[in-house]
């Protein structure tokens, strides 16, 4: 079946294979997704996560302060003590590396990045309970409402 203008009539005969030919726009890596009703799946590397939409950027902002925060917590606790432990340091540093991968998976298109960050938003709303951890939870809340809104649909692939 040939793609069609998305103004065609769809139950029109099929006139032959290159009625449309999509502009140099219309790919997926310049952020124009395709006109067939189906979701479309990009790669991670067929993606380009500037060319993101805006909401995801301010999500992705959201996320990034989140850790920034967290950095900025641990900054306060070792000048109090003046010790790190080993383990905590591990951890630390696994969380700002899961997190950014998040972010990227998200920025590039990918749906694990997004429900990856949904679920560090889960976690973020667990710790509200600790004094100081309050802006995690507003933060991850932000984030997750800006990756999820219906205008971003369409850079994850769907119609």
């Amino acid at each position: 079946m040939s793609q069609q203008h998305p103004f065609d009539d769809p139950f029109a005969a099929d006139p032959g294979p290159a009625t449309y030919v999509p502009s140099a726009g219309h790919d997926y890596s310049r952020s124009v997704v395709s006109h067939t009703g189906r979701s479309f799946r990009p790669g991670f590397r067929a993606t380009s996560g500037l060319n993101a939409p805006l909401l995801l950027w301010a999500a992705s902002a959201c996320y990034m302060l989140e850790l920034c925060y967290i950095l900025w917590l641990v900054y306060r606790v070792y000048e109090e003590s003046h010790r790190i432990n080993s383990i905590a340091g591990a951890l630390l540093f696994l969380l700002i590396a899961g997190v950014t991968t998040l972010v990227v998976g998200m920025m590039k298109a990918q749906l694990w990045g997004r429900w990856g960050l949904v679920a560090v938003t889960i976690v973020g709303i667990l710790v509200v309970v600790v004094p100081d951890l309050w802006p995690i939870t507003l933060l991850g809340i932000g984030g997750a409402i800006l990756a999820w809104l219906p205008s971003n649909k369409y850079w994850f692939g769907y119609r």
